[in-house]
């Protein structure tokens, strides 16, 4: 969270480590993209995934899932748009989040 502000310094960065009013924060920035991680505490970035793309108001809004490789298929368990492996190479990430900007 504390990094993605410096990696992405080209875009307007919003980060929470609050799972609870994610839908809160979506309805008030607008996000043109949401990027989860699949390992978030109690909650997990799948579901959160499902949500978002189950919901008629933000089922358009791109979702990129993150985590490390020994969860690489579990991205298969929802609608997400692209996924990243952690740790991700800036390049390729910079890319795929702007092929979904587009």
């Amino acid at each position: 969270l504390e990094l993605a502000p410096l990696i992405f310094d080209t875009f307007d960065v919003h980060t929470t480590c609050e799972i609870d009013s994610l839908f809160e924060l979506i309805e008030r920035i607008q996000p043109d993209l949401v990027m989860l991680d699949i390992l978030l505490g109690p909650s997990n970035g799948i579901d959160i995934c499902n949500s978002i793309k189950q919901s008629e108001k933000y089922s358009d809004i791109p979702v990129i899932l993150m985590t490390a490789g020994f969860l690489l298929n579990k991205h298969k368990l929802c609608e997400a748009d692209g996924f990243v492996e952690k740790p991700f190479n800036m390049e390729n990430t910079l890319a795929i989040v702007n092929m979904l900007l587009r």
